[in-house]
Order: C-alpha cells, then structure tokens, then sequence
C-alpha cells in the first residue's frame, strides 16, 4: 500500500533532493508518493505545516526554533527533522509529529540528514494516517 505524504516546498535548487525523489521516482520506490505542494514565501510554508495542510516542510533552519519561542506567526512549534543543504535548509515537522519521531527511534541528528531516511522513517510510523 502506498503512502500518501503532502511536503511543502520553494522552488528554490535546495528543494531539488524533494523533487529529484518525485520525478525519478525515488519515493514510489519506497511505497511513499510525495504530493509537492509548492509555496511562495517561507512563512507561507511555515503555515502550511503549522495548521496542518502538508506533513512537512522545506524551511531555512531558524524557522521551527523561532516559531517554538514564539518570534514567528500564529503556528504552532515545530522541529527540523532532516537537513536539505549545507545553506542551512531543513526538513520541519509539526511538534505532534517531532513526538511521533522521536518514539520510534529518530535521533534528530546529522546521523539522520538524510531525506530519503526521512521519508522510510515517516512510513514506519505510520505518520500518514493521522
């Protein structure tokens, strides 16, 4: 069965990992089919995610800690999860989400910077059927 994961992007090179997995493939390989929801300024992908219209996000990698100290809009908290690019891109994950990580063994470290693990370590938690 495959697994349904909308992700906020920019289009922007950084999304490229996000997109490569799409067009080539990469996530239906994994049953996972990736729903590219394309945005037009950070803070709109800082909302998606917040208010629950994409599971996850590419964001700059300030975002979530600015948004759990409040600094940032009306969402609520969220957590870097996986690092697109050495420009300081990431991954973020509502807070409901980061919890659901954490629980089944994501260390949130540079161990797993990694998309497409990412992408595995959502379907083994059955984050899509929330």
């Amino acid at each position: 069965m495959t697994t349904h994961l909308p992700v906020g992007f920019l289009p922007l090179i950084d999304a490229a990992p996000l997109i490569v997995a799409r067009e080539m493939g990469f996530d239906r390989a994994e049953d996972v089919t990736l729903d590219l929801r394309r945005a037009h300024s950070w803070s709109a992908l800082r909302d998606m995610v917040s208010f629950g219209q994409v599971m996850a996000a590419q964001m700059l990698a300030p975002m979530p800690v600015a948004t759990a100290l409040g600094l940032s809009g009306a969402g609520g908290p969220l957590a870097a999860v996986a690092v697109l690019s050495t420009n300081g891109e990431v991954i973020g994950v509502s807070r409901r989400i980061e919890e659901r990580l954490r629980a089944n063994g994501h260390g949130f470290d540079f161990h797993d910077a990694d998309v497409f693990f990412f992408v595995k370590l959502c379907k083994a938690c059955c984050l899509f059927l929330l």
